[in-house]
């Protein structure tokens, strides 16, 4: 399983489930943060790209994570949005979604 995930819900939910993440990376210097996303087949595919980018600059913004430790992964259209946390050690292979 993934170490989060979740779908469409309020701005102040994600930002839970970001600063979990972000604790994760920051106690874990060498971990990459994979955010991963399908879009649902009723999701718009913008909307869901300015919530992966909002999420992404808010873990950069508010917890200094550098962006090149942010890495986000198109998974293509799903029955449901769904997002996904994922941190891998830099050494492992990236997050792919199918």
């Amino acid at each position: 399983g993934y170490f989060d995930s979740f779908g469409n819900i309020p701005w102040v939910e994600e930002r839970a489930h970001l600063e979990n993440f972000a604790g994760n990376l920051i106690s874990n210097p060498d971990a990459i943060g994979y955010i991963g996303f399908y879009t649902g087949r009723k999701g718009k595919s913008k909307l869901v790209k300015s919530r992966i980018t909002r999420a992404k600059n808010y873990l950069i913004s508010e917890f200094k994570i550098d962006a090149s430790r942010i890495v986000m992964v198109n998974g293509g259209k799903s029955d449901e949005t769904t997002i996904i946390l994922q941190p891998i050690e830099k050494n492992f292979p990236p997050l792919e979604l199918k």
